[in-house]
C-alpha cells in the first residue's frame, strides 16, 4: 500500500487490535488492578500503552510482541516503568521520560511539572491578556466562552 493511502491507517488500527486482543486473552499475562477491572493496555490512534504487574508478566508479553513485530513493520517500542526508578536486568533500554497521549511522565518532578504544566498556564495566561485588551462587557465575555467551550 502506498504511503497516504487513506486506508493505511484502518488497516494499521485493525493489525494493532489483533495484538490488543491476544494480549486482553493471555491469562499468563496480569495487568494492573484499577477498582475491579483489570487493565493490561490502552489503545489511542497509534500508541499502545501497557501495564503489566511485575518483571514475570512483562517477560510474558515480550513474548507476544516478539511474535507481533516479527511479521509487522513496527518495530519502534519505548519503555517506561510506573513506580520504578532502576531495574536491574531490564533487556530494554528506560526511558526516563516518556510521553503518552499527551501526557508527560518523568522521575524528574521538576521536569513532569514542566512539561505538564508550564505550557498550558503559559497558554491561558495568554488568553486573559489578549482579554483584558478588549474591552467587553460581562455579556461579552460570556459569550466568548461560550463559543470556546459549547454546552
Amino acid at each position: 500500500m502506498r504511503q497516504g493511502d487513506p486506508l493505511s491507517p484502518l488497516l494499521f488500527i485493525l493489525s494493532l487490535e489483533v495484538l490488543a486482543c491476544s494480549i486482553r486473552q493471555n491469562e499468563n499475562i496480569q495487568g494492573i488492578k484499577i477498582g475491579k477491572e483489570e487493565v493490561k493496555l490502552a489503545l489511542f490512534a497509534d500508541d499502545l500503552s501497557y501495564f503489566v504487574k511485575n518483571k514475570s508478566f512483562y517477560e510474558q508479553l515480550t513474548s507476544s510482541l516478539e511474535n507481533f513485530t516479527a511479521i509487522s513493520i513496527q518495530k519502534r517500542l519505548n519503555f517506561f516503568c510506573l513506580g520504578l526508578k532502576k531495574l536491574e536486568s531490564f533487556p530494554h533500554e528506560l526511558k526516563t521520560s516518556l510521553k503518552i497521549l499527551g501526557v508527560y511522565f518523568s522521575y524528574n518532578q521538576l521536569l513532569r511539572k514542566k512539561d505538564n504544566f508550564e505550557g498550558s498556564l503559559k497558554s491561558v495566561k495568554k488568553t486573559l491578556n489578549i482579554w483584558k485588551r478588549r474591552v467587553l462587557t460581562l455579556l461579552g465575555k460570556i459569550q466568548i466562552v461560550i463559543c470556546i467551550f459549547p454546552l
